[in-house]
């Protein structure tokens, strides 16, 4: 019979259908602010919910016995190469980001080395990268206390940025750019006197004292390729494109298609960095000066604001103007062997203006004022913190929820199946409901339909803000925590099978949870459950 089970369960694989709440307590003690760390295992760091005790508990995943590293306010974990636990870099002071930097690691122990006004900037397996002063150096935390913790990379250093393009580091000394590998290894020095930059792709794009560059990787190096000789007010544009003026006296415009590097001079009185460009349909995409492309630009742009009148150029060069007041943020063109249209928001003032609809022909419509400039998603009729999570089908706009943060309104499964809106927020918690299909798909039939319906299906009235996740390899549904308690943080954390279409409750007291790969820990701060938590799939 057990023979016949096995072969059973390698043909049909059990599913995985609810987590053996309330699961399993890993470690008894007032804890939230749950973080991993790896060393050569696995390691939990949390914090106690008192506000006065700033120790950061330490933990080893699999034999959870806790201790504190005293006073730490900010800080870093890195796997270091010859540690078995975590390594540790910290602040003492409370708000900062740059100060005294301290060393210790997941066992606990205390390092004698400090680097003082220091900031971390990464780590590697050989130690934490510092910058202090004009030095940039790998610092590497050791119980000899008369060691240099320091190896030192540059020390005329006067700017520094991880992982920039491709991975790559950036530092900036004297006008010049050094970039360093992902692993930190000097690469090179590039251009002088650079004046701005910008990423496209893979590459780096900057401008200096004799024109345009692009940076690119290349086998263990990068390529300085110079665009345009004495090329000036370079833009780092959306996707595919990068525009400059080439030559910089004559302020003629150019546009350069990044993944096929063809150059595109266009007669078009535009900053570089006021354009945007939609191939036409059934156009190569590659050269908006040879080929049908529908081009949009500012005109007139205020300084001060950046703000202007937004224009339109159609492939056979007819241009309409479509609003004043106009930024070029969430500018969407579409184009179908039907229709052509498009949105943009114009009269704008801070940080919203009117979402406007335009035609092919120059037409416009207004679908909405406080239009948000930026974020992920659509929100009109903001209020300053709050607004109206919206989509639009052609000439008209529906609303998916009502008082939507601009950050932290959606929530997306792995396979698109699923949103999660969080949405009614009250500045502490607000309703968590489910849309089929998520916003895109939607919004796709909404468009094909002509028909504004987006059916929500709450399934919790009272969810603390970004105390939402889905469960995606664990289970396929949402979890979360609801009943909200704003006072002490903490509230009840459920979960959703949103295949099977049930609700289960894990425990009450949770403060916050983080998803694995295979399985939920949770913590209780308060209470006889007080402690970490461990949820399993069954």
């Amino acid at each position: 019979m057990q023979g016949f089970q096995d072969a059973g369960d390698a043909l049909f694989p059990e599913e995985r259908t609810h987590l053996n709440a309330p699961g399993l307590r890993l470690v008894s003690g007032n804890y939230r602010d749950l973080r991993f760390a790896s060393g050569d295992d696995l390691y939990l760091l949390a914090r106690n919910p008192d506000a006065e005790d700033r120790n950061l508990y330490a933990m080893q995943y699999s034999k959870p016995r806790p201790c504190a590293i005293p006073r730490v306010e900010w800080f870093a974990t890195a796997h270091l190469s010859g540690l078995s636990p975590a390594a540790v870099a910290y602040l003492e002071e409370p708000g900062a980001f740059k100060g005294t930097i301290r060393f210790a690691d997941t066992d606990c122990t205390l390092y004698p080395q400090t680097v003082e006004e220091g900031q971390v900037i990464d780590g590697t397996p050989e130690g934490f990268v510092i910058f202090h002063g004009t030095t940039l150096a790998i610092a590497r935390p050791s119980a000899n206390a008369g060691q240099n913790a320091e190896r030192v990379l540059r020390d005329d250093v006067e700017g520094v940025g991880a992982r920039v393009f491709a991975g790559h580091h950036l530092g900036y000394s004297s006008g010049r750019l050094i970039v360093f590998s992902p692993e930190w290894r000097e690469l090179g020095t590039f251009g002088n006197g650079v004046l701005r930059g910008g990423r496209v792709g893979a590459s780096l794009y900057f401008e200096d004292s004799s024109g345009v560059h692009r940076l690119a990787p290349d086998g263990t190096t990068v390529k300085d390729t110079v665009l345009g000789d004495g090329a000036c007010e370079l833009a780092a544009l959306e996707d595919q494109w990068v525009a400059y003026y080439s030559p910089c006296a004559e302020r003629r415009l150019v546009l350069y298609h990044a993944p096929t590097e063809e150059k595109a001079r266009l007669d078009l009185a535009a900053h570089p960095a006021e354009v945007r460009v939609r191939p036409a349909l059934g156009s190569p995409g590659t050269n908006p000066a040879t080929q049908p492309f529908w081009i949009f630009y500012l005109r007139d742009t205020d300084v001060a604001t950046g703000l202007g009148t937004l224009v339109m150029r159609a492939p056979d060069g007819t241009e309409h103007e479509l609003g004043e007041q106009a930024t070029l943020d969430r500018l969407e063109w579409i184009e179908t062997p039907d229709e052509k249209y498009g949105y943009a928001i114009v009269d704008a003032s801070g940080d919203t203006g009117s979402y406007r609809y335009f035609t092919a022909a120059g037409e416009t419509l207004d679908l909405a004022t406080g239009a948000v400039r930026y974020g992920p998603r659509l929100v009109v009729d903001f209020d300053g913190s709050v607004g109206r999570l919206a989509a639009v089908a052609k000439d008209q706009l529906s609303v998916i929820a009502e008082r939507v943060p601009v950050w932290g309104s959606e929530y997306r499964d792995r396979k698109d199946r699923w949103a999660a809106v969080f949405h009614d927020f009250d500045g502490k918690s607000g309703k968590l409901s489910i849309l089929d299909g998520g916003i895109d798909a939607a919004a796709q039939a909404y468009t094909a339909r002509g028909v504004p319906d987006f059916p929500l299906k709450t399934i919790a009235p009272s969810v603390g803000y970004y105390r939402t996740a889905f469960l995606d390899f664990v289970l396929p549904g949402v979890i979360y925590i609801a009943n909200h308690d704003p006072e002490l943080d903490v509230g009840l954390l459920e979960y959703r099978n949103l295949e099977l279409g049930f609700t289960a409750q894990i425990s009450e007291g949770v403060a916050d949870f983080v998803v694995t790969a295979d399985d939920v820990l949770y913590t209780v701060p308060h209470g006889n459950a007080a402690g970490i938590w461990l949820l399993q799939a069954k």
